[in-house]
């Protein structure tokens, strides 16, 4: 092949293949990822990462097999639970997403290995104190029944990955004192949100923020809160104002007002008052 079409080919045959992922971005075939359980049980030690679609009502317990199997993800099937032989296995990634799960496992405490854990379509009206015991950093219950969080995981500091909650059923959403202080990614997207506030000190870790789809009409920040923000989405909401100080979010590069009913008086207000930020109307 002629050196000059091999360069220009290059980044195509480099990423060949590949698949996006949210939250994860590009990423390379895996070697090991299997989406059946029969072919996946012909060499067990070879499995990473295993998807299963429609397996019916139950997860087999020849699930215990795979002892280097890190990712686990179940789409599309009426399981109501989960077998013991997970808590065998070495999971750091489980995500479960369409299930007829009504609680969030009772025993994923004893699944220490878990950091990451996504439960996606389902009925969950309630999170189980159970879960400050686990080892999880990353959490999504996203198209669930939630319409609120417990007081405790305001306070839960292994948190440290995001937490995504979008399409759920909140309507008004306080985080109090030194709430947060290790998420740095938070999803609220279409919810019914009408009120969101930060206590005092609360998201210390936070980066981005998305909030857009909600019905806001207030949008508070507190003294210390924040501080690290980067991105603020709130499009396509009821605000007709947005009066938090720049010395509340010093860090901010966009912010994304579009789709609210802000007056044109108070747009070139904003953007004056956040000089060194991205506004979008």
């Amino acid at each position: 092949m002629n050196m000059r079409y091999f360069i220009l080919l290059f980044p195509v045959i480099m990423f060949a293949g590949c698949e996006y992922e949210a939250g994860y971005g590009l990423r390379p075939p895996v070697v090991g990822r299997y989406t059946d359980l029969d072919s996946a049980l012909e060499d067990p030690s070879s499995v990473r990462e295993l998807i299963l679609t429609d397996i019916g009502d139950s997860l087999s317990p020849e699930i215990g097999q795979f002892p280097r199997l890190y990712h686990l993800e179940i789409r599309d099937s009426p399981i109501r639970f989960l077998p013991e032989e997970i808590g065998e296995l070495k999971l750091t990634r489980l995500k479960l997403v369409a299930t007829r799960l009504e609680h969030i496992p009772p025993q994923i405490w004893r699944y220490k290995n878990i950091y990451d854990l996504s439960i996606i379509r389902s009925t969950i009206s309630t999170v189980p104190d159970s879960l400050i015991s686990s080892n999880i950093h990353i959490l999504e219950l996203s198209l669930s029944k939630l319409k609120s969080l417990p007081e405790w995981m305001q306070r839960w500091e292994q948190l440290d990955g995001s937490l995504i909650l979008d399409n759920c059923e909140f309507e008004h959403f306080s985080a109090g004192e030194n709430a947060f202080p290790g998420v740095w990614q938070m999803g609220l997207r279409r919810n019914s949100l009408r009120t969101f506030e930060a206590g005092p000190n609360s998201f210390r870790s936070l980066k981005i923020l998305y909030l857009h789809s909600n019905k806001l009409t207030e949008f508070n920040v507190s003294s210390g809160s924040m501080r690290n923000l980067q991105s603020l989405d709130l499009k396509y909401n009821n605000l007709t104002d947005f009066q938090v100080p720049m010395s509340a979010l010093p860090g901010l590069e966009y912010l994304s007002l579009t789709g609210n009913p802000i007056p044109p008086a108070s747009v070139e207000r904003i953007r004056q008052s956040f000089p060194n930020t991205r506004v979008i109307f």
